[in-house]
């Protein structure tokens, strides 16, 4: 479903970021969550959005939005997230109709 939205808007961009817990030494949870944002990003690539859309980003345990001292707060940082936002010909499409 979200490949077929994607699809829909053309002249947006799409920021992949992979975090981790904070399990384990920090430089493995930077690769691995380098690693984690490529994964989805090659499932949309698979459902036809065009590669050249994403910008992929890795925050290993820098970013958590739950502790670390419980296995539920690890399990919601171990995560990816995708943000949508407009790319330079839309924006530019934006300031003409503003004025």
């Amino acid at each position: 479903k979200l490949a077929v939205i994607l699809n829909k808007y053309e002249d947006t961009e799409i920021l992949i970021e992979g975090h981790t817990d904070s399990t384990g030494p920090a430089d493995y949870n930077l690769d691995l969550s380098v690693g984690r944002a490529p994964s989805v990003a090659n499932q949309l690539t698979g459902a036809q959005v065009a590669p050249i859309r994403f910008h992929i980003m890795g925050y290993g345990e820098d970013q958590p939005v739950a502790s670390n001292d419980t296995a539920e707060g690890r399990q919601k940082n171990r995560r990816v997230e995708i943000a949508i936002y407009a790319n330079d010909k839309l924006k530019k499409v934006a300031e003409q109709k503003a004025g």
